[in-house]
């Protein structure tokens, strides 16, 4: 699957969408194979166009779709198998939203949340960039493990792991919640390719 084509021409199907741009280090030409793909997107309708997003990403049987809710601008999240993180960029701002707060509304969000965040963490240690990812653990610590009951503080993707999913199992079995395990499986699988090696944990199992 060629990403760097096949997002444009998906995207370009809309009327109110005028370029789709490559960006980021797989424009820069330094990204490993695990590296996102982000692409800046331009719209005269941001509106329309993200109600479109669903329909026009189908086709590539995405695992997750989710809006960043952590950033300054509007960021549409897929994971598709492989797995491969595709990032949608809009020039759209908007207010970071606060912690997550764990309810039964919540809780299939932050599970989504947490695999595409930490997908994109190991990508930046595959790269040693530990400046980042120590800035981003304590971010991820603040905004989604805290939530969960995790007030350490995780210094590896490892530990980032199974504490998440010990607190997570928690979480879910206190709601009466199932929820669908292919996103975590994929991600998983990935990780253990890139290296990390990930021990047992509550709800890491093939499902």
């Amino acid at each position: 699957m060629d990403i760097g084509s096949l997002i444009p021409e998906l995207l370009m199907k809309h009327l109110a969408v005028s370029s789709v741009t490559l960006t980021g280090s797989r424009l820069r030409g330094d990204a490993t194979e695990w590296s996102d793909w982000d692409f800046l997107v331009e719209t005269a309708d941001f509106e329309a166009v993200s109600k479109a997003l669903p329909s026009l990403t189908e086709s590539l049987d995405p695992l997750n779709r989710l809006w960043d809710p952590l950033s300054h601008h509007k960021i549409y999240m897929i994971i598709i198998r492989g797995p491969v993180k595709i990032d949608l960029i809009f020039d759209h701002p908007q207010q970071p939203e606060p912690p997550w707060t764990v309810s039964s509304n919540t809780i299939s969000l932050i599970n989504s949340h947490f695999w595409d965040w930490i997908l994109w963490l190991a990508s930046k240690e595959v790269r040693r960039l530990h400046d980042v990812t120590r800035e981003e653990f304590q971010k991820m610590c603040d905004n989604l493990l805290a939530p969960l009951g995790c007030l350490r503080i995780p210094s590896s993707v490892e530990e980032a792991v199974r504490e998440y999913l010990t607190a997570f199992d928690r979480q879910k079995s206190l709601f009466k919640i199932e929820v669908d395990h292919k996103l975590e499986t994929e991600v998983i699988k990935g990780l253990r390719v890139m290296g990390f090696k990930l021990t047992d944990a509550p709800g890491n199992d093939d499902k």
